[in-house]
């Protein structure tokens, strides 16, 4: 007979790298499709709202092989289901998925997911179920229980749960650390193909040690059948666990909101920092040591000390959506601790809440439909219910309910001065305070706010600003906590250039000082309110590239700047990058990038391929204006780089590095600080006396130069305070 370790050792092994494979397969896909999508943190909603569905159908798929097929037949018919989903490698998807400027993007995301990697993520999403059950089929046929012992002081058959999830973490680690700096997208592909060919050896491996498991002890689906008196046994043991409809209902609204909270934090964090799969792994590595501690063994949960600190970080989470812009760090820790601590209390009562054994399948069906329902909340229906960001706090308030059904169906007691009182009402008010507080502070924050708009690309608000001062009167379009443009409201004040637009500004400079005095071409990626078209004069053509149709309206319902701009003005809906790509030369005489998602640049439009498509589109005496004014990372070191690639290829660069104020200049009225780079060919343009005196040469460091491409560029080189 095998021994113990031969028979468990291709089931860990398949298991681990199911878990790594599917984990890691997201950040690679989502690499490849960013650019498509605008770089907006909704393409890594979308795509975990395609990932968690893929579980969904990898579960059931496990459960219905469980319930319905012999264990030889799920074996052959899982290792056909492997050897088809290997027909879609290598996954890189087809550039015929790009979208269009009308496509809905959350589904079209779904859709290309569905044609590049759907097979293969549901194949890998149900390795942990379907040979959790394998092996313990394997195991009652060697007479030993049905439980996979990981270490000699645990048991439980759900710790291979926390083996999946340790290989999801080892693959959320990997990518940021490893993978992303290391390779670029196309060997990325290949090397995960590479593991997807290992996995179905292992896979194959398992399903020939229940084929031998088989071959000499006859189970059914009623389990394993035996002679004399062990038959009544096993037909005990394969009845089906009860389970109650409130049992099945917390543990679809735990794992719901525990997936929701996952997509959401991940959203708050990427509209003010650069949205790359280097910081939603973050989110994604604490939502899964949740599940990997909790998972692990039931003592891992206290419940009463988390209840508490969800309590506390509940408040600390509904505190941060108040305030304004905060450092970068601040905003990690908060919504880190926050999210950990409530994933803690979400898989905690999960682990508390499992069935037996023989329920097993049944229970990941249930966390997989409650991950899918959870992500499918953020990413279709909270942009439509929401104005605001309002899915935070009602899934914080979600958890809250579902602690006071379990507490209030367990009797739990709470000793207070010699008495046990009942936890449940407690709770239940506590989360009754949250949601009228929360309630009534979005109520307040609504003064001062003329409209809001919200889509895939993000959260659109407009706001009263000194309505009391007439000579400082405007309106404010913010996006996240970012000002993306401003103009006063009296009509002989609301042609002055505001924001980071002014004519001291580096693009101000740029437009005034262009070689050409009339009949400029300019052309403008990112639309904001138009305040650019407030340099029009007779003859000029501003030509502005904007990817959210929720931007224009607001433009021009509540700001002049186009309506009232001497110059023509044309408006491309679409990505910036992609609609250069696909028009003819457009001889520009400026082409200014200026397209923020909050305070997060989009990497696709700085990369060399893309600045060789700008280059293509430029008059050779025409600028490049970069708006550069991000607080978290250094884009002066990656238009270094951008310089020195052309450089190699044999076209000079000049760049000129333009900061406003300078010193303790002062800012005029409803002028912002900014920091523009402009890059030419021509190095006549920055030779002129107005922009050489306000050419700054830049920090020592922030000329050590930064490739990014299309295949290869991470953030880590590039983050401020590195």
């Amino acid at each position: 007979m095998p021994s113990a370790n031969s028979v468990a050792s291709p089931f860990a092994w398949a298991i681990f790298l199911g878990a790594f494979l599917f984990f890691l397969v997201q950040p690679i896909e989502a690499r490849f499709i960013l650019p498509w999508f605008g770089g907006g943190p909704g393409v890594w909603t979308a795509c975990l709202l395609f990932f968690q569905c893929s579980l969904l159908a990898g579960y059931a798929y496990a459960h219905a092989c469980v319930c319905w097929l012999p264990p030889r037949m799920q074996a052959v018919v899982h290792l056909a289901v492997v050897a088809c989903s290997l027909s879609f490698l290598p996954a890189i998807p087809a550039a015929s998925w790009q979208p269009g400027p009308t496509d809905d993007a959350t589904w079209r995301v779904v859709s290309l997911l569905t044609a590049t990697v759907g097979l293969p993520a549901a194949v890998l999403a149900a390795t942990t179920p379907l040979l959790q059950g394998w092996l313990g089929l394997c195991r009652r046929c060697e007479g030993e229980t049905a439980s996979w012992e990981l270490s000699r002081r645990g048991s439980s058959p759900y710790r291979l749960y926390a083996l999946s999830n340790a290989g999801s973490l080892a693959a959320v680690a990997a990518y940021p650390l490893l993978v992303e700096p290391l390779l670029g997208r196309r060997t990325q592909a290949w090397v995960w193909t590479a593991g997807l060919v290992v996995y179905a050896v292992a896979t194959a491996a398992a399903a020939w040690q229940v084929w031998r498991a088989s071959a000499d002890t006859m189970i059914g689906r009623e389990g394993i059948q035996q002679d004399g008196g062990e038959q009544a046994d096993a037909a005990t043991a394969a009845r089906p666990p009860s389970w109650g409809l409130v049992d099945i209902g917390l543990w679809l609204m735990l794992a719901a909101c525990g997936s929701a909270l996952l997509a959401t934090i991940t959203s708050r964090l990427s509209q003010d920092v650069p949205v790359a799969p280097f910081l939603w792994m973050l989110p994604l590595a604490i939502y899964l040591c949740s599940f990997i501690i909790c998972f692990d063994r039931e003592a891992w949960y206290w419940r009463a000390p988390c209840t508490l600190a969800f309590a506390a970080a509940a408040a600390l989470l509904c505190w941060r959506l108040t305030v304004g812009d905060r450092p970068a760090a601040e905003q990690l820790a908060v919504y880190g601790v926050g999210l950990f601590v409530a994933c803690m209390v979400c898989h905690g009562e999960l682990h508390r809440l499992r069935p037996s054994d023989r329920g097993h399948t049944a229970f990941y069906l249930a966390i997989a439909a409650g991950g899918a329902v959870g992500g499918a909340f953020v990413a279709v229906v909270a942009p439509r219910l929401f104005p605001g960001y309002g899915e935070l706090v009602a899934t914080l308030c979600l958890i809250g309910l579902c602690l006071t059904v379990i507490h209030g169906r367990e009797q739990t007691m709470l000793p207070l001065r010699g008495r046990g009182w009942p936890a449940w009402p407690l709770i239940g008010a506590a989360t009754a305070a949250v949601a009228v507080a929360s309630f009534v502070q979005s109520r307040e924050n609504e003064d001062g706010i003329l409209a809001r708009s919200r889509s895939f690309f993000g959260g659109l608000q407009v706001e009263d600003v000194c309505p009391d001062d007439p000579a400082l009167h405007g309106h404010r379009l913010r996006h996240g906590s970012i000002n993306h443009g401003a103009q006063f409201v009296d009509p002989v004040k609301a042609r002055m250039p505001l924001g980071y637009y002014s004519e001291q500004s580096g693009v101000g400079l740029a437009i005034d000082n262009l070689a050409v005095p009339t009949g400029r071409r300019i052309g403008v990626v990112g639309l904001g309110v138009g305040t650019l078209a407030a340099y029009g004069r007779q003859g000029d053509i501003f030509r502005f590239y904007e990817i959210d149709p929720a931007v224009e309206p607001i433009a021009r319902d509540w700001f002049t700047y186009l309506e009232g701009s001497i110059g023509a003005v044309e408006l491309v809906t679409g990505d910036g990058r992609l609609a250069l790509e696909r028009e003819d030369n457009q001889h520009l005489d400026l082409l200014v990038l200026d397209a923020f998602t909050s305070d997060a640049v989009p990497m696709h439009l700085l990369t060399t391929e893309a600045f060789a498509t700008y280059l293509r589109h430029l008059h050779p005496t025409g600028v490049i204006a970069v708006h550069a004014s991000s607080h978290h990372l250094d884009l002066c070191r990656v238009m270094a780089g951008t310089v020195e690639h052309f450089l190699e290829r044999g076209t000079q660069l000049y760049m000129g590095f333009v900061p406003h104020p300078v010193g303790d200049e002062p800012l005029p009225p409803g002028v912002e600080s900014s920091l523009w780079i402009l890059l030419t060919r021509h190095r006549g343009f920055l030779e002129q006396p107005v922009i050489s005196r306000r050419c700054l040469r830049p920090p020592e460091r922030s000329l050590r130069p930064v490739v990014w491409t299309d295949d290869h560029a991470s953030l880590l080189g590039v983050l401020r305070g590195r």
